[in-house]
């Protein structure tokens, strides 16, 4: 509960920056900005080893209720004509006990949290009809992970503790349909890691969500996003020091966009 109240006081805290910055930056003509908060309904499919322990797990957001102490993300974006700018950060904390390669089950303390930036240009805008248009743009950029994954023992002492880091390059793209003033529809997912030297062996996100327009300030989004990473690290070729992520969270989102 700690955990989720500092994501929420985190990202208030990140709305109240960027609102006066954006609102100030509107004076240069053309730039049209929005920030949001976004509240992840998300599962979790997981295999991860630490040392010699592996954890294995499949739950539904259902079956984490109660165990889930964070999960919340936030985004800001900037547009210019075709030219499009967005900052996003995912978090997600939980605490649950799984089964263990070790035998029996352990305390497992997760998370997963990310800060990516994404360049967007629009190639294509088809009209349909006298309201609707059908636009794609391609996407590129950079995500960086810092997770941690801590398992204890039956004593309830932390058995094996990793905080491991990285960053990876992503490409990717947007498919959107505005069907009228008032009603939009998204589709976007990435892709990225490409197993390049630190980054992880793979990475995508896909995300489909109806966007309501009910103010001109204003936009409730709602819809479903599913995250996936693989990431494997050795430290001198030893097991003891081997630590593999692989982690899936999917679930509904809904979020409440500002527009400036």
């Amino acid at each position: 509960m700690k955990k989720l109240i500092s994501c929420i006081a985190v990202s208030m805290l990140l709305l109240a920056v960027v609102v006066p910055v954006v609102a100030h930056a509107q004076e240069n003509e053309g730039w049209k900005f929005s920030a949001g908060t976004m509240l992840w309904l998300a599962g979790l499919n997981m295999e991860s080893t630490v040392n010699s322990t592996t954890v294995k797990g499949d739950q539904t957001f259902t079956d984490l209720l109660g165990k889930l102490e964070g999960s919340l993300c936030a985004e800001v974006s900037a547009r210019k004509d075709k030219l499009s700018f967005q900052v996003d950060t995912v978090n997600f904390y939980l605490k649950e006990d799984f089964p263990v390669s070790t035998g029996g089950d352990r305390e497992v303390k997760t998370s997963m949290n990310w800060l990516q930036g994404l360049v967007g240009y629009r190639v294509l805008e088809i009209p349909v009809g006298e309201e609707s248009k059908l636009s794609f743009e391609p996407t590129a950029g950079y995500r960086y992970y810092w997770n941690r994954l801590v398992i204890n023992d039956v004593n309830g002492d932390e058995e094996a503790d990793k905080n491991p880091h990285w960053g990876d390059v992503v490409v990717g793209g947007r498919v959107i349909y505005d069907l009228n003033p008032k009603f939009s529809f998204l589709v976007s997912g990435t892709y990225g890691g490409f197993d390049w030297g630190d980054s992880s062996k793979y990475s995508w996100s896909g995300a489909g969500a109806v966007d309501w327009h009910f103010s001109k300030s204003k936009t409730l989004r709602v819809g479903y996003m599913a995250v996936s990473f693989k990431k494997e690290k050795d430290i001198g070729g030893a097991l003891i020091d081997r630590a593999s992520i692989k982690e899936t969270l999917s679930g509904p989102v809904i979020s409440l966009i500002w527009k400036f």
